[in-house]
């Protein structure tokens, strides 16, 4: 294991981290730079990430990391990903299920002792796909201890009979944390960190009890009380770390590129395993456009908080583009469109129409 470590090491995230250390702009791509600046650059903060699934084309940061206009933002700032940690977390389950430590039909209660009736028939695949009728209240919101968080999840009334419908919920993936836990006799952040973080080589990845290392964060555009980032299960597994473009890039690649899973695994990830009304498709943690104003599907995970911060990924297949977009601008206008999707879509409109 040691061996395959360091040849792991040489082969992928030695060059991972050469290409987060550097700001390639290729060709064409300093109108763009211009653009942004332009549009967004005195608005708030953001970092911007345009590449392939091999390498980085272009990378910048723009605007100010805090309100007095004293420090620039740079690539190697730190937003808070919110949802975007709910990707990591399927990333974690599947590499269980590939070294058989769990399957994806499993009912929960093969890992949680005491299941509720209405909740028996919860599966796995069910909490990966938000169809396991949880719904978004919140409910291990300031919660520190685990069991505290499970009992709350437990009691917590459905929205509808597992397996019968699409309700997006945090409670989804704090459930996955937990299961985690109770499979690996580790915390959620220990495993996370020791099983894809440091093999990968993000080490601009932060989860939110790790204060000390967030000195390098965007100001938030409202005041929070400390105890929000002390540990915090209505975060754990859901929207809990903080990160960079770079480090998601990294991400993102060891994805596409199978690095910790086999191909097969992978595409379940981007498979539509639920289709909602409006024809969006849910992936693990992902979500899939089937068509876009840019005459590509487009896979994507994204998130957003209150006070703040967001971030997104989207990959666009026939393209063999993605863009990863960092910013702190909350929401924005009357459409209530975030900042990384209007950067987001800035880039895709200036790149292809």
């Amino acid at each position: 294991m040691k061996i395959y470590a360091r040849l792991f090491l040489l082969l992928f995230v030695i060059p991972a981290l050469q290409l987060n250390a550097r700001q390639p702009v290729s060709p064409g791509f300093d109108t763009l730079d211009k653009k942004l600046q332009a549009e967004f650059g005195n608005r708030f903060a953001f970092t911007v990430i345009v590449g392939d699934r091999d390498k980085i084309l272009f990378r910048k940061a723009y605007g100010h990391a805090d309100s007095l206009k004293k420090k620039k933002t740079t690539t190697e700032t730190l937003f808070q990903i919110a949802s975007v940690n709910k990707a990591i977390t399927a990333l974690g389950i599947l590499c269980l299920a590939e070294s058989g430590k769990l399957k994806l039909e499993d009912r929960i209660g093969k890992y949680i002792a005491h299941v509720p009736q209405d909740k028996e028939t919860i599966t796995i695949h069910q909490l990966l796909t938000h169809t396991s009728g949880f719904q978004q209240r919140y409910v291990c919101d300031g919660l520190q201890k685990t069991q505290q968080a499970l009992d709350a999840l437990l009691n917590d009334s459905l929205g509808a009979v597992p397996g019968t419908g699409f309700d997006y919920s945090n409670e989804n993936y704090e459930l996955l944390a937990i299961i985690i836990e109770k499979i690996t006799a580790e915390t959620y952040e220990h495993f996370t960190r020791e099983n894809i973080l440091d093999p990968l080589g993000m080490k601009h990845t932060f989860f939110w009890d790790e204060r000390s290392k967030l000195d390098k964060s965007a100001q938030i555009n409202q005041a929070l009380p400390d105890s929000i980032f002390r540990k915090n299960w209505g975060y754990t597994g859901s929207g809990g770390i903080y990160s960079t473009t770079g480090d998601l890039y990294i991400f993102f690649s060891a994805v596409m590129n199978d690095r910790l899973i086999t191909k097969e695994m992978r595409e379940t990830i981007f498979k539509d395993h639920y289709k909602t009304a409006s024809g969006l498709g849910i992936g693990y943690g992902w979500y899939i456009n089937s068509s876009t104003d840019w005459n590509t599907r487009e896979l994507w995970t994204r998130g957003n908080e209150s006070w703040g911060h967001n971030a997104v990924i989207r990959w666009f297949p026939e393209k063999n583009k993605v863009i990863i977009v960092c910013t702190n601008s909350g929401e924005i206008g009357d459409k209530q469109v975030t900042g990384n999707r209007l950067v987001s879509n800035y880039i895709a409109d200036f790149l292809w129409k």
